[in-house]
């Protein structure tokens, strides 16, 4: 009798304990923690903490002309969409894998792999387009909150190093939902389409990596059916003239920028 007495105990404790674990992952952890609640210092303090950890040994481009290039591109997608530029934070990092990705707090880092693949600046303003609607969309923050819950909140407001990394590492490998992916099209083509820029390069674009020999970036292949995505960009504004971007000289003397400094190792 007291053994069963016992084991009932411990299966009553099990279940208890088992609802209570279901019943914190219904919480709204991601409305009642936000990084934009957070100090202005310690936001500047955990945006260095991701950025670090994402971008780790590489190195980081500070070339003013390739900066001053590819925030113009943001300027343009983000005036023409009452997007706060201060809120879009760009960094370049050499890393070849031909891929953006966005970290929490409007920090998007492009790698000159990327760089040195857009065959034009439209190309890459598709590409920026698209990561800048992952952040407004607040699909890193609802990655966060979903996967990890409270312990977002605790460790980062106690500033955690090693759980950031841990972090950034999920954040980054994992990739985003198929429909926050297509989400993140959708607004990206409509920000481009507000800023008169011509979408049909990023379809191009797209076809262009489908069919490379090489890995596709998580943001390209986690598309259902890449290759019909990127036929219905290619249609989407055929027949309409568009004044280009930027003139071609001006965005070939940017990668010319980029392909010299990683050649020298210096930037």
């Amino acid at each position: 009798m007291f053994v069963r007495k016992i084991l009932i105990f411990f299966a009553v404790s099990l279940c208890i304990f088992g609802l209570a674990i279901w019943g914190i992952t219904l919480l709204p952890w991601g409305k009642w923690f936000s990084l934009s609640r957070l100090s202005a210092e310690k936001q500047e303090q955990v945006s260095h903490m991701f950025l670090d950890s994402y971008i780790g040994n590489s190195k980081v481009i500070a070339d003013t002309a390739v900066l001053h290039t590819l925030n113009g591109i943001r300027n343009r997608i983000c005036f023409a969409n009452d997007i706060d530029t201060g809120e879009i934070h760009l960094h370049v990092a050499e890393k070849e894998q031909v891929n953006a990705v966005t970290l929490p707090l409007g920090h998007i880092v492009i790698h000159t792999g990327l760089i040195k693949e857009c065959d034009n600046a439209e190309m890459m303003a598709g590409v920026m387009a698209h990561e800048i609607a992952h952040d407004r969309l607040n699909h890193i923050g609802k990655r966060m909150a979903t996967e990890i819950g409270l312990s977002v909140g605790l460790n980062i407001l106690f500033g955690d190093s090693g759980f950031i990394m841990n972090m950034v590492h999920m954040l980054t490998s994992n990739g985003f939902s198929r429909k926050q992916e297509q989400d993140a099209d959708d607004a990206g083509m409509r920000y481009l389409q507000n800023a008169s820029i011509d979408t049909r390069p990023m379809g191009v674009f797209l076809k262009k990596l489908a069919n490379a020999e090489q890995n596709i970036p998580e943001w390209t292949s986690t598309h259902p059916e890449p290759g019909k995505r990127a036929k219905a960009i290619l249609m989407q504004n055929k027949g309409r003239n568009y004044v280009p971007l930027l003139p071609d000289t001006t965005w070939r003397a940017m990668q010319k920028v980029v392909i010299t400094a990683q050649t020298r190792g210096a930037w």
